[in-house]
């Protein structure tokens, strides 16, 4: 079974791209991600245990080898941090 760890930056953090600590300018979001429905710009992300998280946003990077993806934030800079 393949669990991923959701990031959520802000649009325009720095963040190197396939930098080795996606951390850095981006929040945990969701630990355990099963599932990511995209439907325009709305993304809906699914846990193993069934909680959801919906923002406005896009994914910026999925890294399948370290089970993380990076989601950019279409969302005012209040609604991440």
């Amino acid at each position: 079974m393949c669990l991923a760890k959701a990031y959520v930056r802000t649009t325009g953090a720095d963040m190197e791209p396939g930098g080795a600590d996606v951390t850095d300018g981006a929040l945990l979001l969701m630990e355990n991600v099963t599932h990511v429905k995209v439907d325009g710009d709305r993304l809906e992300l699914r846990s193993l245990l069934g909680t959801t998280e919906s923002l406005r946003g896009r994914i910026a990077s999925i890294d399948f080898m370290d089970s993380k993806l990076v989601v950019d934030s279409l969302e005012p800079q209040s609604a991440t941090g």
